[in-house]
């Protein structure tokens, strides 16, 4: 009895170190026995996460399952997690147990589920039904007529294509992404030819390429071909071998006959073909090792993260699945010792170079996992990808915001089109682009096996925060075949800012412009004055998720002008960054900083992407302004000082010439001419920013103009006709330029009554009444012109001049004088005609008295006296050029 005891303490302490030598781990994990549910298929992630489907059979057969779903999501760290999903799949799916539920990660938030809706296989549509990682239903789409298969890509947002080969000649496929992702897929096929002549090939084995979008294929690259009558040629499995390109393994089954009797069997030879993307097949190597020559039943090829493969082959009196490792070159590499015979289905486990399989059940109330490390040699499986080497910063700690990034390959490389992509987790589960560049951009170099990437000011700008860096297949090629070297895909490397909280006191609010590009400003000057709070609110938002900064910290402005330095009148736009408080920091130079790395790199970030901000120019980037003069406006009073100069010499010169003569009207003339011309250009360039101001400015520039021209005209008819016939007939043509000029103001007609520098030209008589209709026709210009311009300056500034234009400027400053100086000139002209018409009373009765007494002796002489004492009022002190300053 004691024997029997120690016999079975040995037995079981043997298998104990057996199994703990041989089989790292086991995962045993319980199920409700009163479901009845047993292991049907699995999947088998990169990651190494497993997707299990359990099912119930419904009859002894086994031939048919209960029509419901039942998945269990296995992750790496050995949690569980079952699905229950709700579904409309055809009942007869659920007795079609062979190529019927084929169970995918389309990505870590969605799965794959396949099920056939038809009647036969001619006509059934293969169709695929899509749910969350919590059993909801997301989607249902039709994958193609038939019953195909699906080929899944080693980077899961390439997505996977689904292939069937409708004959000898026709293969139908497609393209499913459910992200949009880079890369390519390749389709080998094999092919059985009717032979005419004993030379033409009876097998061809050809592959096609499909692009990353899914809508060209490649015509067809021949990897192999035999005239020899065999008996079949197996493709087994193909994979793109990191920059060398993509080894094929197959199988060729040729018949083994006795010299008696009939064939009795078949057997096969390995082949691997190592090929490239252009077609050009490298090496067509025959697969001999020890095991193979035992001619045993292969189950699985597994590609294996170092490149090579693992051929897993059928139990024999050993009851265990071996198999043998081969290089990627396909050499011989060694024995794996296998799993139990037991094992119901197996797979590779990529992340961590290990073999998974499913225990076979012996009740319903449980099943069991087991795993078994491969070998001992340690990869580097931080990254996933077997070609990189080292990374810094090797711990994986940004301590810089412009830290550089560094990757060594195994083997000397050369840049390509792909993309290096850094984005930011928000929230444990969302992701922010926040750079993305290609191999080919300047903001990456290469010195033989190592890329040097270089990193935005503005992309780890969050303190302790989780970044990860995605890289595309075909970023840099082999330098020896210009094959593509798989990348790293999403939340794989994952790097940490630990940037040390700063010391220093934020500023203040910082007030910057940022431009849009023509195609920016085209679009903003189709939108109506209603939509334009929108815009900029939208374009905040959009900003403030780009950067990203809380929402608050871009308060809405909502200003805008036109760049009065750039010819194309492109439109600036001012964005404030408000003071942070302690619960929105950065600070706002940081933040400043920020986004103009953004914006300049506008290409490699969000800021391209998004449909306002993509209109934001990247040449012009930001500047930081404050609100008062800038090089335009001091060129522009500088032009104004010297122009003023200029007048002051000419007033200076005329005076010299002729003291009494109403020089004034130097300066009187240049000021109404160039506030003339100032309103034009604010129309031209200034006022179509804001339509509400375009219309008004129009009515009050054209209107007034019109008015002083008809003015003008009606003066000088009458003039010419009454008055001053033959000196407007010899000073014809400087009328016509004068009275052209008074469109702008009638009062400069004056300049022809003012005798400036003795100038007969400009010495032409004026009738009282012709002066007092200009002196209406100036004071209504105060009202008709002066004030709305004066207003409607006002009004553009205050809403939309960010920074201060010349033009409104100037013009607000000229019409404010011109209101000013009319007011007071009008007021002394009033003055003046009241002093004149009681001089021509005082006149007409001194004429009056002359005419009653002209009979009286003596009192000629008192009447000439009284006469004379009148027209020289010794209380009236004004000269001409007083009353022209006026």
């Amino acid at each position: 009895m004691w024997f029997n005891s120690l016999y079975l303490i040995l037995i079981l302490t043997f298998f104990i170190i057996f199994c703990s030598a041989q089989y790292d781990t086991t995962l045993t994990y319980y199920e409700d026995p009163s479901k009845e549910l047993y292991f049907f298929d699995s999947f088998t992630d990169t990651d190494g996460s497993l997707l299990i489907q359990l099912a119930r059979y419904n009859n002894p057969d086994q031939t048919c399952i209960d029509p419901d779903i039942h998945l269990r999501v296995v992750y790496a760290n050995g949690t569980v997690k079952p699905l229950e999903v709700a579904h409309r799949i055809p009942i007869y799916n659920f007795c079609m147990l062979q190529k019927v539920f084929m169970n995918y990660f389309i990505n870590d938030f969605m799965i794959l589920l396949t099920f056939f809706n038809g009647e036969d296989e001619a006509t059934t549509l293969h169709t695929g039904m899509i749910i969350d990682f919590d059993g909801n239903l997301l989607q249902y789409f039709t994958m193609g007529v038939g019953i195909g298969d699906i080929h899944r890509s080693k980077n899961k947002e390439t997505g996977f294509t689904w292939s069937r080969k409708v004959n000898a000649t026709t293969i139908a496929w497609s393209r499913f992404i459910a992200d949009s992702g880079d890369g390519g897929n390749c389709l080998v096929i094999v092919t059985k030819l009717n032979k005419f002549y004993a030379s033409d090939p009876s097998w061809e084995v050809n592959a096609f390429f499909i692009d990353k979008s899914a809508v060209e294929i490649s015509l067809p690259y021949l990897l192999y071909q035999s005239q020899l009558n065999l008996h079949g040629i197996e493709f087994v499995h193909c994979r793109n071998s990191n920059g060398e390109g993509y080894k094929c393994l197959m199988n060729i089954q040729t018949l083994i006959t006795a010299a008696k009797q009939a064939e009795v069997s078949t057997n096969k030879v390995y082949y691997l073909i190592t090929f490239l993307t252009s077609g050009s097949v490298i090496s067509n190597k025959r697969i001999d090792s020890f095991e193979i020559s035992k001619k045993r039943e292969v189950l699985a090829v597994s590609v294996l993260f170092n490149g090579g493969f693992l051929l897993v082959y059928e139990p024999m009196q050993d009851s265990v699945k071996s198999g043998v490792f081969l290089t990627q070159s396909g050499d011989y590499e060694g024995d794996w010792k296998g799993l139990p015979g037991e094992v119901l289905q197996f797979g590779y486990l990529e992340h961590n170079d290990t073999m998974w399989g499913m225990l076979f059940q012996q009740s319903p109330e449980s099943w069991t996992i087991m795993t078994d490390k491969l070998r001992v040699i340690e990869f580097n499986y931080k990254h996933r990808n077997p070609s990189i080497l080292e990374t810094t910063p090797t711990d994986d700690v940004i301590r810089s915001k412009d830290e550089q990034i560094t990757i060594k390959y195994d083997k000397p490389i050369i840049l390509s089109s792909g993309n290096i992509s850094i984005y930011q987790v928000i929230d444990n589960m969302n992701e922010l682009l926040r750079q993305s560049y290609s191999g080919l951009s300047n903001a990456v170099s290469v010195e033989n096996d190592t890329v040097f990437i270089k990193v935005l000011s503005s992309t780890f700008n969050s303190l302790n925060s989780t970044y990860f860096i995605q890289i595309n297949d075909d970023f840099v090629s082999s330098q020896r075949y210009g094959e593509a070297i798989s990348g790293i895909n999403k939340r794989v490397w994952f790097l940490n800012t630990s940037i040390e909280e700063p010391t220093t006191i934020c500023q203040s609010s910082v007030t910057v412009l940022v431009k849009l590009n023509a195609k920016g400003t085209e679009y903003f000057k189709t939108l109506k004055i209603k939509d334009f709070d929108a815009f900029y609110n939208d374009l905040m938002n959009e900003l403030s998720e780009i950067i990203p900064v809380d929402r608050t910290r871009l308060p809405d402005t909502g200003r805008f002008q036109s760049d009065p330095v750039d010819s194309n009148n492109l439109i600036l736009l001012q964005v404030k960054i408000s003071q942070p408080n302690e619960s929105t920091r950065p600070c706002a130079k940081d933040i400043v900083s920020d986004l103009g790395a953004l914006i300049t790199n506008k290409h490699s970030t969000l800021v391209a992407r998004y449909p306002l901000s993509s209109m934001l120019d990247e040449n012009y980037g930001i500047v930081i302004t404050a609100e008062g003069l800038n090089s335009a406006l001091k060129f522009g009073l500088i032009f104004i000082l010297c122009g003023f100069l200029f007048v002051s010499c000419l007033y200076g010169l005329a005076r010299y010439i002729n003291k009494k003569a109403r020089n004034m009207f130097v300066f009187t003339g240049a000021f109404i001419l160039t506030d003339f011309v100032l309103d034009i250009l604010f129309i031209v360039h200034n006022s179509q920013m804001t339509s509400s101001l375009l219309i008004p400015s129009i009515v009050f520039l054209v209107v007034p103009t019109a008015f002083n021209i008809f003015l003008a005209l009606y003066i000088v008819f009458k003039e010419h006709k009454e008055t001053c016939s033959e000196w407007f007939k010899s000073n014809r043509f400087l009328v016509a330029i004068i009275t052209v000029l008074s469109s702008a103001d009638v009062e400069l007609l004056n300049i022809i009554t003012s005798n400036i520098c003795n100038l007969n030209c400009l010495s032409a008589p004026l009738s009282e009444n012709d002066k007092f209709f200009i002196f209406l026709g100036s004071f209504a210009n105060i009202f008709l012109e002066d004030v709305p311009q004066f207003i409607i300056r006002v009004i553009y500034l205050q809403q939309n001049s960010i920074i201060y234009d010349p033009i409104p400027v100037i013009s607000l400053i000229s019409a404010g004088v011109s209101i000013l100086f009319s007011l007071i000139g009008r007021g002394y002209d009033t003055f003046s005609f009241e002093k004149s018409k009681r001089r021509s009373v005082e006149m007409n009765r001194v004429d009056h008295d002359y005419s009653n007494n002209m009979n009286n002796n003596g009192a000629n002489n008192d009447v000439e006296e009284r006469i004379d004492e009148s027209i020289e009022d010794p209380n009236d002190t004004c000269d001409d050029d007083t009353i022209s300053e006026g």
